[in-house]
């Protein structure tokens, strides 16, 4: 037996256990002092008044530029006791800030009165961008690509009458590794992940009502060492940001070794309370089996709001539930018996992408027994690849809401085939409620002439 190793990826930039190397901002800085009181970490938090319907903050001298790697985010907690006059988000009522010194650099909106209303210490994770956003970052003069300063801020709207901010902990990374776990009773689990980044304050996985809080990566399993995780009857909340990277937030499964074993959990995307464009994040958190034949077993999890999903040869989540979600990457995997509800991929995309080789009559028990509605995007239910050529037969799906027009955007199945005799045999499947055959689009150049049909027992 091997115990759970629960690595983390992120590195301390400063820990604001004193305020040497720490300048303020806006006025004030005879006002910096490192405390116990607002310690979100460690011992003690640099703090300052911000009072006078003003805008004021602190940050860190780092003197050296920080390195940025491909998915590395910023990371810090921040405290403010006032939230009755914070400001809003929109107008940087809680900020962070970085850039190249106290006089050039970037104020992230990261919460607001109309946002964190019962104020409180949280970890903030922020990418690194100099370019100013209406409403979500703005700038202080003309700060560069590679930043050497970090720390935050507020914007208050009225007098407060003694320290009211309090900053600690930055960091740099992406989230967590998680390896071993191997042998009965000492499997890894999401308890395991958020006692070990407790025990320092990373700010990647955090406790939170009926289960946990992600911000970040979560690799289970790498290249080298294989994983055994197990858990059941929890949440796992991915916080989305504007400021996060695309799918910065992704439980990612690796090793052709490792096992997970996940019963009764539920993976709830949180958007940002103010994306730019008024809808959800593009960091709405994903789940993918990156070495096709490592073991993932699920039993009624349900994905809501989630991205994309691409499981491996080894995969079964039979009888789970994707709800609004990205595209499904099938891969062989067997999802029988769940349901697809309103997918959020693009106008002629499938909610499930199969591209497996067929031969002969090929009978798709992976899908049986699956229900799959459309909602008001324009999507195909299924969609198979070029590699799919030959006979299939579905069986038991129930197919709502898509067109009964051939070739619409919104068919219940797509073909990216160019050549090859298909027929789909529906084998006790409804569609729109009845009994009936599935409207489907096929590419332009398939063989000649019409050699797609459908039919059903």
């Amino acid at each position: 037996m091997t115990a759970a190793t629960y690595t983390s990826d992120l590195s301390d930039i400063f820990l604001f256990e004193g305020t040497g190397s720490v300048s303020a901002y806006g006025g004030g800085a005879a006002g910096l002092t490192a405390e116990t009181e607002f310690a979100m970490e460690g011992t003690n938090a640099v703090d300052k008044q911000v009072t006078s319907s003003a805008e004021k903050g602190f940050m860190y001298d780092n003197t050296t530029n920080f390195t940025i790697g491909a998915d590395d985010h910023f990371y810090i907690w921040m405290y403010s006791a006032v939230f009755g006059i914070n400001d809003t988000y929109q107008n940087r009522g809680i900020h962070v800030s970085i850039g190249d010194s106290t006089s050039a650099f970037v104020k992230f909106h990261v919460d607001g009165i109309n946002t964190l209303p019962f104020g409180g210490g949280k970890p903030y994770a922020v990418r690194y961008v100099n370019t100013a956003s209406t409403n979500q970052r703005t700038l202080v003069s003309t700060p560069g690509t590679t930043p050497s300063w970090i720390g935050g801020g507020l914007n208050v709207t009225g007098n407060s009458k003694d320290v009211n901010l309090g900053v600690d902990g930055a960091r740099i990374g992406w989230g967590y590794t998680i390896t071993n776990g191997t042998g009965a009773d000492t499997e890894a689990d999401f308890a395991g992940i958020e006692s070990d980044d407790s025990s320092t304050s990373e700010g990647v996985f955090q406790k939170a009502n009926g289960g946990y809080n992600l911000t970040g990566k979560l690799k289970i399993g790498s290249t080298a060492t294989e994983c055994e995780f197990k858990d059941s009857n929890t949440n796992i909340y991915i916080l989305s940001s504007f400021h996060h990277l695309a799918d910065f937030a992704e439980i990612l499964i690796e090793n052709a070794s490792s096992i997970v074993t996940l019963t009764n959990v539920s993976f709830i995307s949180i958007p940002d309370p103010f994306p730019l464009d008024g809808s959800v994040t593009t960091n709405r958190g994903r789940l993918e089996v990156i070495t096709d034949t490592a073991t993932l077993n699920c039993t009624n999890v349900s994905l809501s709001g989630t991205s994309d999903t691409i499981l491996g040869s080894n995969s079964t989540m039979a009888s789970c539930n994707w709800i609004r979600c990205g595209r499904i990457d099938l891969n062989e995997a067997d999802i029988s018996g769940s349901n697809i509800i309103e997918s959020t991929v693009a106008a002629d995309e499938g909610a499930i992408y199969d591209n497996r080789t067929t031969t002969g009559a090929t009978v798709l028990s992976e899908l049986d027994n699956c229900t799959i509605s459309k909602g008001a995007n324009a999507h195909h239910a299924i969609r198979f690849g070029a590699n799919v050529d030959d006979n299939l037969t579905l069986t038991g799906i129930e197919f709502t809401g898509f067109s009964s027009t051939a070739d619409a955007n919104d068919a219940t199945l797509r073909f990216d085939a160019t050549s090859g005799a298909i027929n789909v045999n529906l084998v006790n499947c409804t569609v729109g409620g009845a009994a009936a055959t599935a409207s489907v689009k096929a590419a332009a150049t398939m063989g000649s002439p019409g050699l797609i049909s459908t039919s059903r027992r």
